[in-house]
């Protein structure tokens, strides 16, 4: 298989030439049957002279060694049930077909039939079914059973009738301790029915099937048994409870202690410890992922063929024990209703085999809810074991078609218990099966090597070798259609850990094989052929090989709820096979979650899985993403049977062998590998995180969130999202294969959040999982997809710091008893608690702020000095990179300042008895001094004033005339040391008073006026020195005080306005200087008057006139206005224009005709008043027009059109647009009338003119201002 095999990444682009390549490989190396049903005539003599065909091989091994010995003729009325098989018409079709639903790439890749499509195509046909069924009835035979796919018809009658019909004596014969019946010979039918009908079941009940619990060889069954070949059994259904489900499955993996009994429970075998179906059971939505009314789909559902009675009572027995398990079943007879199985028993009676396969079929495919949601298990059981009795149980499975998982703990031997046509005729049941998705599950049986050991009984206590005995293996475990289902010894602890496993080596002490203690049943098939998916494995035989998997057959037991209590131990292969099916109904439900995204198109519905074995050998050969066995290489399937017979035996390797198969399994791992091989699309599911900066600490709870999702690849859709596992830091690790059952990594767990395609992690659990420590921490997800394959991803790191940093402070400097001098240094030394470990618990100090005295917070960067004086308050706290606090800390400490001291005047020199203040200014390093301050004049003290705002103030009006040395003596305080400010000063002089008057306020612009000063005093001498002059700030002049002690200053500058006049003395050696109380000098604008005159009186219209204005100053106004004039002609303003040395000339020509009355209006200024002239008439006469003609065409001819025009002007020095009509004449004679336009023309079109010269003439008749003017003549001339 490995080298005709193609990952699903490369089916997803399969070419034509590489679909040719598989196809070969696969046809190539599915070996042939090496005796199929086509080759029945091959089973099949000449005819006889009679016309009759021998059907060769259906008399028994034991009949014609004589190892059967004869006792009598078998009783003719006996009545005995058998069955006729009929043959398929395309064998060879079938066969290709079965292939090509198993090889990936080929067209028919998992497409099933329907039952109606399968036995349209592949069914014997009804004419052939019709042949036996007439042939039958004519030979006295009865028909109990016909079926819809035609392969097989079900007969009874009397012995006696059976060998008269098929030229057989039937006989009783001893076979060891057993009376058996067999043929004696072959059958023969008429040759009509060759090639039809290849094969009869029900002559003999040598050849018969045997069950692989221990004890089961020892069962015993009537051989007939009355009844309907099917009639209705029992049934019954019961609600599970999860809530009952113990917390060690929720943990899957974890550990209690105390085995029931010290057996496994059904939790033992969910557990990760064994086979994980905890894990598949997470996944898979057992057994009813649509909710169907009916319950589970048959898809989800189980059929069991088996024989043996079984006790409803004891199904519920084990619920009860087990209440968390839900169960519906129902049963049917086949071939009557089975009684009990021993002659010992009385009804009620129960078999262990049939027993444990409901148990534990129910246990692998629970709902653990309702009984409509749990897998519906349908029970098939035989009246006795004989081949054709198991034979219709199949045919009956196949045609209810309630389900689409079969398994069967019963077996015969290849060739010594099963004919070869017997196991063509049950092949093709199967192939029908796998055709239309079935999943078939066997036993490889109890007895190791030797298969066929039951026939072979040494006799204690000296062991005889029997030379029939054989290398055998079990059918139908060794049918290719089949999942040989083999057995291990697993070991737990008793506290429910892994201990062991290995194959199930079998017993050596006499009788152990033939009572089912042989070992895993397993070796290499006689009859099939080696199917392709075991071509890799051709060094072990060339034929097929089982068993294919393996679960706990010997090992440890497993309870069995049986005959009213927990008495039973459910074991050996016939417990593995119906738990390898309550597996499959897991899958294909899971497979029925995915939906139709399989086959070699992902169009194909992924449920049912069909033939699992060519996908499970892959994934072991050629590896899925999670390689699912656990393998053996320990253990030998031989026994007693091999050892006293020297038969050959097979054990445990690497990787394969014919003991454990591919040994056990992970049943969530082999789920996904069989998705993988059914699903073509490729590729890793992938995540996308969201969430805060990384490499970043927060103080808060962040979250990250994901999505996990799921692409598809090469036009295929995605396989789905599984689900994922997630955590802080770290998550468990997912190894690709693990060497036995065992927890603590997500090879064993899977998915934590099943499904889930969204998660989150917090720091602090909330919505989202969370808890973590400080310090820094990394999200990690692994997802999965439903191929089991995965992607990894991490988010982070995301570091965590709540504590708030510490800060330390130390204050320095130079130290005055108990305060520093000037200043201080204060030291912060800020730590954030973890920061410096390994790795760093806490975030690390992003920064330390302080205030001083409440004023600006400030960033600390390094020691900072204080220098206010008095008691000082540093408060401070740090802030980590998380964003955590510090709560606010304080340092106090005082600071005493040295201090300047100076002092200015208020005035100096003063006036004697005038008050003048002393201002003392107190400056200490910093802050603002308090105390006191003594002012003294020389030693006197003069006072005493305290500090306000660092400034004291002392006024006096004692000083004497003279100069005085004045001192500031500051005397200290508590945080203010003692300072003497330079002595100053002081001159005292007499006092003085300046007064300012003017000569004329208001007074108008351009007006001259003097203002007088004079200066007061009380002293003798008069004053002398300087007066200034002042309008506002703006200094006038400076004057000499004169001998009568007044100044006076004439100006005619001021503006208009109100001036604030002051007079400043300057002061001499004996008087102060003093300044006039201010007084309001108002100056207003100065009148005018306005003149106009015209230069040109009278004038014409149209004719430039210059308008000539003169505005003057009125007195005691002075000076030349400026500004503008406006010239109106009545109240028509006709222009303005400026004034220029007091004149403005205007020309204009828009004056009007008549009598125009013209004024001019002086615009105010800033300075000078407005006014207007007195009015002018202006005479305007009309203007006199120049009138001319001119002729369109000249000479015309009669009738032509001729235009005039006439073009009408002012005459200098007239100017403008005549307008009005020009009156076009002929002489005397009026031709027409034209208006003029704005061209000043007016035209006149004539083509009247008769032959001749005419004098043309264009008469203007003016308007108002301009006069009539006529045209000069103009000769028209006219030709004929």
């Amino acid at each position: 298989m490995r080298h005709c095999h193609s990952t699903s990444s490369a089916n997803s682009a399969w070419t034509r030439q590489f679909l040719l390549i598989v196809v070969l490989c696969v046809f190539a190396s599915w070996r042939a049957l090496a005796q199929a049903p086509s080759s029945a005539q091959g089973n099949q003599s000449s005819v006889s002279s009679e016309g009759l065909v021998t059907l060769a091989g259906h008399t028994p091994t034991q009949v014609l060694d004589g190892s059967a010995t004869l006792i009598d003729h078998y009783n003719p009325d006996q009545m005995l049930r058998f069955v006729l098989a009929v043959q398929v018409p395309h064998m060879a079709e079938e066969e290709q077909f079965i292939q090509e639903l198993v090889a990936k790439g080929s067209p028919s890749f998992h497409k099933f039939l329907s039952a109606e499509e399968w036995n349209a195509r592949f069914a014997p046909s009804a004419a052939d079914e019709q042949k036996v069924v007439d042939w039958a009835e004519s030979q006295g035979l009865t028909v109990t059973k016909r079926y819809s796919h035609r392969l097989i018809v079900n007969l009874e009658a009397p012995a006696g009738v059976i060998e008269k019909a098929f030229g057989v004596t039937i006989n009783s014969y001893q076979l060891g301790n057993e009376v058996r019946f067999a043929n004696d010979r072959d059958p023969a039918l008429p040759s009509s029915l060759s090639g039809i009908v290849y094969n009869v079941q029900g002559l003999n009940n040598i050849q018969a099937d045997h069950g692989s619990y221990p004890g089961s060889e020892k069962l015993r069954a009537p051989d007939y048994v009355p009844g309907p070949v099917v009639g209705a059994g029992s049934s019954d259904r019961k609600d599970g409870d999860a809530t009952r489900l113990p917390a060690r499955v929720a943990a899957n993996g974890g550990t209690v202690s105390n085995l029931t009994r010290g057996f496994m429970d059904p939790t033992d075998l969910y557990s990760s410890q064994t086979y994980n179906y905890n894990g598949l059971q997470a996944l898979s939505h057992c057994c009813n992922v649509h909710n169907d009314s009916t319950g589970s789909p048959a898809v989800s559902s189980i059929a069991i063929a088996g024989f043996g009675n079984f006790l409803g009572t004891d199904i519920s027995g084990f619920h009860a024990t087990y209440p968390y398990l839900a169960y519906n079943w129902t049963s049917y007879n086949i071939d009557g209703t089975p009684g009990c199985n021993t002659s010992a028993e009385k009804p009620p009676c129960a078999t262990g085999e049939t027993t444990e396969d409901i148990e534990w079929t129910i246990a692998t495919s629970n709902s653990f809810g309702s009984a409509n949601d749990t897998a519906h298990v349908y029970i098939y059981l035989g009246g006795n074991f004989a081949n054709a009795t198991f034979t219709t149980i199949y045919s009956q499975i196949l045609d209810d078609n309630k389900t689409r998982v079969m398994t069967t703990s019963w077996s015969c031997t290849e060739i010594y218990d099963c004919s070869t046509s017997t196991m063509d005729a049950r092949h093709l049941i199967f192939n029908s099966m796998v055709g239309e998705g079935w999943t078939l599950i066997a036993a490889s049986g109890d007895r190791g090597a030797a298969d066929d050991c039951q026939n072979n009984v040494p006799a204690p206590p000296a062991p005889q070798l029997d030379p029939d005995a054989h290398t055998s293996v079990a059918f139908p475990a060794s049918d290719f259609d089949f999942v040989a289902a083999g057995g291990t010894q697993l070991q737990l602890y008793s506290n429910r850990t892994w201990d062991y496993e290995h194959g199930w080596q079998g017993g050596f002490a006499i009788g152990s094989c033939n009572s089912n203690g042989g070992g895993s049943g397993g070796g290499v098939s006689v009859y099939y052929g080696q199917p392709y998916w075991q071509s890799d494995l051709s060094s072990l035989g060339s034929m097929r090989l089982s068993p294919d998997l393996s679960l706990n057959a010997d090992g440890i037991g497993q309870n069995l709820y049986i005959n009213g209590g927990l008495n039973g131990d459910a074991n050996g292969t016939s417990v593995v096979a119906p738990e390898l099916a309550g597996f499959f109904a897991q899958e294909n439900t899971y497979l029925n979650y995915i939906g139709n995204i399989c086959g070699s198109d992902g169009t194909s519905a992924c449920t049912p899985v069909g033939i699992p074995t060519p996908f499970m050998y892959e994934d072991a050969l050629d590896g899925a993403p999670h390689n699912p066995f656990y393998d053996m290489t320990t253990g030998c399937n031989s026994n007693d049977a091999t050892y006293y017979d020297h038969l050959n035996f097979f054990c445990a390797a690497k990787g394969y062998d014919q003991v454990t198969g591919w040994g056990s399994a992970n049943m969530m791992q082999l789920a996904w590998g069989i998705n993988w091989e059914l699903i073509p699309a490729y590729g890793n599911p992938s995540l996308t995180f969201s969430g805060p900066a990384t490499s970043t600490w927060y103080n808060t709870n962040q979250r990250v969130d994901w999505a996990l999702s799921d692409a598809g690849s090469g036009g295929f859709p995605a396989p789905g999202v599984a689900g994922f596992t997630q955590g802080w830091d770290s998550i468990p690790a997912d190894p690709q294969s693990e060497p036995h059952g065992g927890s603590g990594n997500s090879f064993y767990r899977g998915p934590e959040y099943a499904f889930g395609t969204n998660g989150c992690l917090s720091f602090v659990a909330d919505s989202c999982s969370g808890g973590v420590s400080q310090g820094c921490h990394t999200v990690h997800v692994e997802g999965w997809d439903n191929e089991g394959r995965t992607t990894f991803g991490t988010y982070g790191p995301l570091c965590y710091d709540t504590i708030a940093p510490v800060t330390t402070d130390s204050v320095s400097g130079t130290k005055v008893g108990s305060y520093y001098k000037n200043s201080a240094v204060v030291t912060l030394t800020p730590s954030d608690p973890g920061s410096t470990s390994v790795p760093p618990t806490g975030s690390g100090v992003a920064s330390t702020d302080y205030q001083v005295n409440g004023g600006l917070l400030t960033a600390y960067s390094a020691p900072f000095a204080v220098g206010k004086n008095g008691a000082n308050t540093v408060t401070f706290y740090s802030t980590d990179n998380a964003g955590n606090v510090e709560s606010t800390q304080t340092a106090t400490f005082g600071i005493t300042d040295s201090t300047t001291t100076s002092f200015k005047s208020s005035l100096n020199p003063s006036g004697f008895g005038k008050p003048v203040t002393f201002t003392a200014d107190v400056t200490p390093v910093s802050g603002l001094a308090t105390g006191n301050v003594t002012f003294k004049d020389g030693a006197t003290v003069l006072g005493t004033a305290a500090l306000s705002g660092g400034v004291a103030t002392f006024s006096t009006s004692a000083l004497a005339v003279g100069s005085h040395s004045i001192t500031a003596d500051f005397l200290g305080s508590t945080y203010f040391l003692a300072s003497v400010s330079g002595a100053q000063t002081q001159v005292v002089k007499n006092d003085s008073t300046t007064v300012v008057t003017s000569s004329a306020s208001p007074s108008k612009y351009g007006e001259t006026v003097t203002l007088t000063t004079t200066i007061k005093h009380t002293a003798t001498p008069i004053p002398t020195g300087t007066v200034t002059f002042k309008a506002g700030t703006t200094v006038l002049a400076a004057v000499a005080v004169g001998a009568t002690g007044t100044a006076k200053y004439a100006t005619s500058t001021f503006t208009v306005a109100a001036h604030s006049i002051t007079a400043v003395y300057s002061g001499d050696s004996k008087y102060i200087d003093s300044t006039s109380a201010a007084f309001s000098q108002v100056v207003d604008k100065a009148t005018t008057s306005t003149t106009v005159v015209s230069s040109l009186n009278p004038s014409v219209f149209g004719q430039s006139v210059t308008l000539t204005a003169t505005v003057k100053a009125v007195a005691p106004g002075a000076g030349t206005p400026t500004g503008s004039v406006q010239f109106y002609n009545g109240k028509t303003l006709l222009g303005s224009h400026a004034l220029a040395s007091g004149s403005a000339a205007f020309a204009t020509t828009k004056l009007t005709t008549g009598t125009d009355s013209v004024t001019a209006v002086y615009v105010a200024s800033a300075d000078y008043d407005t006014s207007t002239s007195a009015v002018r008439s202006q005479v305007v006469d009309k203007a006199s027009t120049t009138t001319t003609i001119v002729s369109s065409l000249n000479p015309s001819i009669t009738g032509d059109k001729v235009t005039f025009t006439a073009t009408v002007t002012a005459k200098a020095p007239g100017a403008g647009t005549p307008t009005g009509t020009v009156t076009f004449k002929d002489g005397s004679t009026t031709l027409g009338r034209g208006t003029l336009n704005s061209s000043r023309k007016a035209t006149f079109a004539i083509s009247t003119l008769v032959k001749g010269t005419h004098s043309i003439t264009a008469v203007y008749g003016g308007d108002s201002n301009f006069i009539t003017s006529m045209s000069a003549v103009l000769s028209q001339k006219v030709n004929p």
